[in-house]
């Protein structure tokens, strides 16, 4: 699935980010967050962007609204079988910043990103760790 969406919702300010309620706690206001690709899928395997949190918030699945869709990447149907509690964390986020040069996950493991969950989860870095991660990609500003 892609980081950036497509039709309307390219042109917006702010984009959603759908993820497990447990999440919460990780993406507060005003944290950064840094997109990691899976390798899953053909995925790159690496960290391609930064952006800024404005909000977290946890809602009943069904209680998303189409508005709210069009600000993220997935369809109704791809947020239903997202995660098997009948709540979603919905973070908003903004002032995205793309990397120029993807930063592998090698490169992550020797920044020390990677922990024992090996991306699968959120993970907090330092922010000695979020500097080297934003100096080694570059991001276009």
């Amino acid at each position: 699935m892609p980081l950036l969406p497509s039709g309307k919702s390219v042109i917006l300010p702010e984009r959603v980010y759908f993820s497990s309620p447990r999440n919460e706690s990780f993406f507060k206001r005003g944290w950064p967050l840094v997109f990691y690709e899976s390798g899953s899928g053909k995925g790159r395997s690496c960290a391609i962007a930064v952006a800024r949190v404005i909000e977290t918030v946890v809602v009943r699945k069904g209680d998303i609204s189409a508005s709210l869709l069009r600000y993220g990447v997935l369809e109704e149907s791809q947020i239903e079988h997202l995660t098997v509690e009948d709540t979603i964390a919905v973070t908003t986020f903004d002032n995205i910043m793309l990397f120029k040069k993807d930063v592998p996950l090698q490169k992550l493991r020797e920044i020390g990103c990677v922990n024992a969950a090996n991306l699968v989860c959120p993970v907090r870095l330092t922010p000695q760790q979020l500097m080297a991660v934003i100096t080694e990609g570059e991001p276009s500003a």
